[in-house]
């Protein structure tokens, strides 16, 4: 088989940063409005901004800096930083009809080992009063783009990799080796 394949590359450029300690309740984020901790796990912060977006950047937040109280099964050997990044555009409104905008900042962790994937909710910091969210804002440079013809590629060849399970009641995204370790 032959696969034609495009690559695109943007590059971006580190701009101004900022820090914000995370609060109880709705608290002021710059370029993100009004935010709040949500999710169980309090690894989300949900934001309403009038009429744009954050634009891109980077946020950041430390395992050694989180103020959550650190249970035995989440206690870790080392340092592990989570990360979100939004490399969308921030030129045109995002919202017409409807001039809030709302956006979700996720961390996740990176990183890990492959033992430590298998569970990798434990990883990502958590947020809590107090804990400081590091940002960077982003800015395109530039461009690159490559394309490549492969020959005699086999997709049988390729196997994804298993990382572990979601929580059962996830099982239209679970697969057949992991729904076998769940009762029914």
């Amino acid at each position: 088989m032959k696969i034609d394949v495009e690559l695109v590359l943007s590059i971006f450029q580190r701009g101004e940063q900022w820090h914000l300690a995370a609060q109880d309740g709705l608290f002021p984020a710059p370029r993100f409005g009004l935010c709040a901790v949500v999710g169980e796990e309090r690894t989300m912060i949900l934001c309403r901004a009038p009429l744009y977006g954050s634009g891109p950047l980077l946020a950041t937040i430390s395992s050694s800096e989180t103020t959550c109280p650190v249970s035995p099964e989440r206690k870790l050997t080392r340092e592990i930083t989570s990360y979100y990044w939004n490399l969308s555009d921030n030129s045109e409104p995002a919202a017409f009809i409807n001039p809030v905008v709302e956006g979700m900042i996720g961390f996740n962790a990176v990183g890990l080992t492959k033992e430590e994937m298998k569970d990798s909710w434990k990883y990502v910091s958590r947020i809590c009063t107090g804990t400081p969210i590091h940002f960077t804002a982003l800015s395109f440079a530039r461009h690159t783009r490559i394309n490549a013809s492969l020959d005699g590629v086999l997709l049988s060849d390729y196997k994804i990799h298993y990382y572990g399970c979601m929580r059962p009641q996830d099982t239209a995204y679970l697969c057949d080796e992991c729904l076998s370790n769940y009762p029914a």
